[in-house]
């Protein structure tokens, strides 16, 4: 007796194929041929029931997680061999067409079993002297300023210089399917978007509180927010003109510097000032740390994920929080790897950032050393991401802290940090041999000093921290906040 799909297993004919979509994992497979039999009645023959029975595929009550672990291997095999077919095709087309992989091409093959660890990484040194050959000649640089789809930017200086790049406006900043990424309602077709954060961390600058709106505003939909070059102490004035923008404009999507937001909603919120609600937050442009993350989910009412890039990829995306709390690296834009760190001490998992933007059309990097540390989670998310890796971010390289022989990444920081009572900000460093924390304590007055010193003592090891209790954060030069500011 022929064996029958089940009822969640939905097929679909095509002229030279059988697709069948599992709608309970999103999971698919493509059988070569046409089966009109399969299509109209969902029986299967016995080779394609042999086939599909191993993936849930005729199992109406299976639970979901038996159904997930028995696809998995299937779906990261798929993955693999894709991820690997893009990259064959995006180092033939550096070879072939970029002028500083043709010259500096050794250890780059564009073969089927590309070995990545094998090829060079490239260096910000190599960025900032090879600036012009990384550009694809292809690209009408002067045509595309012109017209606004082509940008010169600068990095914010957070890695200790400010690297020059070609950015491209895109419009596909979202990943697939956002709204069941993020569990959100459903977004308009025209998406607003309002963007907060230093003056110096966007494609276009805008510096000056009293520019006009009209020249902050991008194709209509994304506003950029007037920026601040001390948020901490902006006058109340600049307060009242960042909530008028926001309750103007009615932004879906606010992406916004985390510290920046967090401060702005406090200031705006003592002021007696009115906030829009918005579907959703995107928090990026530096490390999020749980007490900001938690604090504006609490204001504005929206959850807020993190959305990981950098100005040096030029307009796309690296990886994507989710409802189910991973990150997922964005790869319908970037491939990501994580290597030995070249900095010493770091937890066995934690490795090297490298950015590999295989959809850049004007300035692709191939193996980019971005400065930041990760470690790959191998999580099997539920979202409709989960073909796209998972990993976990612990901040830039730089902001670390040396404990004897260890390093102390950020989001070890920041795990001990969150759970003190009464902190509403906060900034560790280390300096001449000593330990410090600055604390701007949250108005519930329940912060202790000697809790923040025992917690630091006992999960980091630093026996002695000096604590100051401060009104106000000091920015670096990059006008960033990071919750572990770097050795000067």
């Amino acid at each position: 007796m022929r064996r029958k799909l089940c009822s969640k297993v939905v097929c679909e004919q095509t002229a030279e194929s059988v697709r069948l979509l599992d709608t309970r994992t999103q999971f698919h497979v493509e059988l070569a041929g046409i089966d009109e039999d399969l299509h109209q009645t969902a029986l299967l023959s016995e080779a394609v029931a042999n086939f599909v029975d191993p993936l849930g595929f005729l199992d109406e009550d299976i639970p979901i997680g038996i159904l997930r672990a028995k696809q998995r291997p299937w779906r990261k095999q798929l993955a693999d061999l894709h991820r690997d077919a893009v990259l064959t095709a995006f180092v033939r087309r550096l070879k072939e067409t970029v002028p500083y992989y043709r010259n500096n091409g050794r250890g780059l093959e564009a073969e089927s079993d590309l070995r990545l660890p094998h090829a060079p990484r490239l260096s910000k040194a190599d960025l900032r002297v090879h600036w012009a050959d990384l550009l694809d000649p292809e690209v009408n640089l002067a045509d595309g300023l012109t017209d606004g789809s082509l940008e010169i930017a600068q990095t914010s200086g957070s890695s200790g210089e400010r690297l020059r790049v070609v950015a491209q406006l895109r419009s596909d900043h979202l990943p697939p399917c956002p709204e069941q990424v993020w569990g959100i309602a459903p977004l308009p077709e025209a998406i607003r978007v309002a963007v907060i954060t230093s003056p110096n961390c966007t494609v276009r600058y805008c510096g000056l509180v009293s520019a006009v709106r009209e020249d902050r505003l991008i194709n209509q939909t994304t506003l950029q927010i007037a920026g601040s070059h001390d948020i901490f102490h902006a006058d109340d004035s600049f307060v009242r003109q960042v909530a008028e923008d926001l309750q103007s404009f009615r932004a879906d999507i606010l992406v916004a510097n985390p510290v920046y937001l967090d401060w702005l909603t406090v200031r705006a919120k003592g002021l007696g000032l009115h906030l829009p609600s918005v579907s959703l937050v995107l928090t990026t442009y530096q490390y999020t740390p749980t007490l900001q993350r938690l604090a504006i989910e609490t204001a504005w009412k929206a959850p807020v994920y993190d959305i990981y890039s950098a100005t040096e990829c030029g307009g796309l995306e690296v990886a994507v929080g989710c409802r189910c709390g991973n990150w997922h690296v964005f790869e319908n834009h970037s491939f990501v790897e994580i290597e030995p760190s070249k900095t010493a001490g770091l937890p066995h998992e934690v490795g090297d950032v490298l950015v590999t933007t295989h959809a850049s059309e004007v300035m692709p990097l191939f193996r980019y050393e971005i400065g930041d540390l990760a470690a790959w989670s191998d999580i099997d998310c539920e979202c409709p991401l989960s073909d796209w890796r998972t990993l976990v971010f612990h901040g830039r390289s730089q902001e670390t802290l040396r404990v004897g022989y260890r390093c102390v990444t950020t989001r070890q920081v920041d795990n001990v940090v969150a759970k003190i009572k009464g902190i509403a900000f906060a900034q560790v460093y280390a300096r001449n041999n000593e330990y410090c924390a600055e604390v701007v304590p949250s108005e519930s007055g329940s912060f202790k000093a000697s809790e923040l010193r025992e917690a630091f003592s006992e999960e980091i090891g630093i026996a002695s921290l000096r604590v100051r209790e401060v009104r106000a954060l000091r920015p670096l030069p990059s006008l960033k906040y990071p919750l572990v500011r770097p050795v000067a």
